[in-house]
């Protein structure tokens, strides 16, 4: 692993004193380097990348000079790629972005840090896998999310790992799969969002539901995962690589995803898709990834923003469950009544 944030700072420190002490207008000899190399490592020592790059320009001409800026940009740039997904994304980078916009590029991987690796994604990915093959459709109305179980905790939770269709249960874990990046950025913020996203699209569908109508799937969750990826890239504007495509692209799968609602070949009711569980996991998203996801430069409007959604996500949570209850009690109690009703028809049809 390379440095951490703060070992990287005190480099980066230590780079300004050593070169104002060198006394050349803010600039060092590639004589000097040596010093200044041994003056880092007494703080924070080097990574071996960063060595290199420090010997490297100590072979240079001796006539070469350098400013704290440009020490500053190697060692930061050999701090980054200490791992080999850094080493990948940096050399896109390269590729791909002007040099004015690298060094924000650079700050942007350094900070995300791609370790531990995903493992939740994986996880959940599996098991969905092994439910499906597993548990029969007859055993869905139990572990489903309807009206008439609102009032228990499980429904909430179980449903998101069971799937009607290979079709459904393939879409769903196909951007699962790519959100194994996203979990390599934010890591347990990640595990939370997702299940909070799912408990809310749960509380918003039943919220909404007309009938006691079973819905599983974690398509709750996957909407709210996407709009937290639309939450982060507006968090870090400045500092997001390929921003405009990455919107062009989530926004063009929602299109995709919703087609035949948002030409209305199909109403929100009257439809196989549960619309009101990604509309829910959606909502609870954005805000979810305002309040837990990292930004890199924070502003007064991120500070606003943060504080807004940690009062308003709690009240829509505490808000849904108590409709979600008020919902259960009345298509239960209405459901009770047809049966009766119907109970009473067959028996006087028999006398």
């Amino acid at each position: 692993m390379g440095l951490s944030k703060e070992a990287r700072k005190l480099q980066l420190e230590t780079i300004v004193d050593v070169v104002e002490d060198c006394g050349n207008n803010g600039h060092v000899t590639t004589r000097q380097l040596s010093m200044l190399s041994n003056k880092i490592a007494e703080r924070v020592p080097l990574t071996p990348l960063q060595a290199d790059r420090i010997d490297s320009l100590m072979q240079q001409a001796e006539s070469q000079i350098f400013s704290a800026e440009d020490i500053e940009e190697e060692l930061d740039s050999a701090a980054i790629q200490e791992t080999c997904f850094n080493r990948v994304l940096y050399k896109i980078g390269q590729c791909v972005f002007p040099r004015s916009q690298l060094s924000n590029y650079r700050s942007y991987i350094y900070a995300y840090r791609c370790w531990p690796p995903p493992l939740f994604c994986p996880l959940a990915i599996t098991l969905a896998i092994v439910l499906y093959v597993m548990v029969s459709f007859e055993h869905f109305q139990t572990v489903a999310i309807r009206p008439c179980n609102a009032h228990y905790v499980y429904p909430y939770i179980t449903n998101m790992f069971f799937h009607t269709s290979l079709s459904h249960l393939i879409s769903n874990l196909v951007i699962l799969f790519f959100c194994c990046i996203k979990e390599l950025v934010h890591h347990y913020r990640i595990i939370v969002i997702f299940f909070l996203s799912g408990i809310g699209s749960a509380l918003v569908y039943v919220t909404f539901a007309k009938d006691d109508i079973p819905s599983v799937g974690m398509s709750g969750a996957i909407y709210g995962l996407l709009a937290v990826h639309i939450s982060d890239i507006f968090l870090n504007w400045r500092e997001m690589p390929l921003r405009f495509l990455r919107l062009l692209i989530i926004f063009g799968f929602l299109v995709m995803a919703n087609f035949d609602l948002i030409f209305g070949e199909s109403s929100i009711y009257d439809s196989n898709v549960s619309h009101f569980s990604h509309i829910g996991g959606f909502l609870f998203g954005l805000p979810l990834g305002v309040v837990f996801l990292r930004n890199l430069e924070a502003r007064s409007y991120d500070t606003v923003a943060r504080t807004a959604c940690s009062v308003l996500l709690p009240f829509f949570f505490v808000l849904g469950m108590v409709l979600n209850l008020f919902r259960s009690v009345r298509i239960c109690s209405h459901l009770e009544e047809e049966k009766s009703k119907t109970l009473t028809e067959i028996l006087m049809k028999s006398v």
